[in-house]
């Protein structure tokens, strides 16, 4: 087995260091395999300040980095959620958006 080391940063500071000032509409997407919790937990203050949309694995691991607790945040910060693909009970895709801009895709055209 071969160690491989990545170099990681955060959300926040990736918009920080490109000094984004304000967005209008801004969509997250996470995918990184079980350690979703970790990525929003460092993109809370974009998620407070710009308020994205967000698509999110979920990946249950039934432990203390459950990418569940990440939903349970985001509910917390006033989000909703739907699942757009269901895949098992451990893994599962939702979208999860901030109340106050609504569901882009329950809104009726």
């Amino acid at each position: 087995m071969v160690d491989i080391v990545v170099e990681v940063t955060t959300i926040d500071s990736v918009l920080e260091s490109l000094g984004v000032k304000d967005v209008n509409s801004l969509v997250v997407k996470v995918d990184v395999e079980g350690f979703g919790l970790r990525v929003l937990r460092g993109a809370m203050r974009v998620i407070e300040r710009f308020r994205p949309f967000i698509l999110f694995e979920v990946h249950r691991t039934f432990d203390e980095e459950d990418e569940i607790y990440a939903l349970r945040m985001l509910k917390d910060l006033d989000y909703g959620f739907v699942v757009v693909e269901p895949r098992s009970k451990r893994n599962f895709i939702i979208y999860a958006y901030p109340r106050e801009k609504g569901c882009l895709c329950c809104e009726r055209v």
